[in-house]
């Protein structure tokens, strides 16, 4: 059953998506702080991610901008993509993020929508407002969100954020 609900704040669904990989970021890189010192990054994590060491999850966290490829680990059988031509794709060490360039943003939620369930996700719930679609699926192992939105770094695209439960 797909139950639908929007924002009641007006929040882009963008945003959602993009607190939802900082968190996740957070979590790849062990951060220990409080709420008080939010910035104190943990012992394991590179003090500078540009300066070409790698992340606690032995992602190369170098200077090249890119971050284009999708990474080896991300588990193309149990969570299939569109498109393996990334515009940003990285493995947060507790999930990965990989964003898509579109052309057909309704076009691509909808085939992702049956790669997912035909393999045996469910649909938790979704929302459309003027910024975008956010999309959640889940299954016993992954929680996958889906948002189709139009951005000012990437353009038209379609980003996965796939969390191991």
């Amino acid at each position: 059953m797909t139950r639908s609900r929007g924002l009641a704040t007006g929040a882009p669904a963008a945003g959602v998506v993009l607190l939802a990989t900082l968190l996740l970021g957070g979590c790849a890189a062990g951060g220990t702080g409080t709420v008080g010192d939010l910035g104190t990054p943990s012992s394991s994590a590179p003090s500078d991610p540009t300066d070409g060491s790698t992340g606690s999850s032995g992602t190369d966290l170098g200077n090249d901008a890119g971050h284009t490829e999708i990474p080896a680990t991300y588990p193309r059988d149990d969570v299939p993509l569109i498109d393996d031509d990334a515009v940003f794709a990285v493995d947060l060490g507790t999930g990965w993020s990989i964003i898509l360039p579109t052309d057909d943003r309704a076009g691509d939620l909808a085939q992702i929508d049956g790669l997912l369930t035909g393999k045996g996700f469910a649909q938790d719930f979704t929302s459309t407002t003027a910024d975008g679609t956010f999309t959640q699926y889940s299954n016993e192992t992954y929680t996958v969100q889906i948002t189709g939105s139009d951005t000012t770094d990437f353009g038209e695209v379609v980003q996965y954020v796939v969390v191991l439960k």
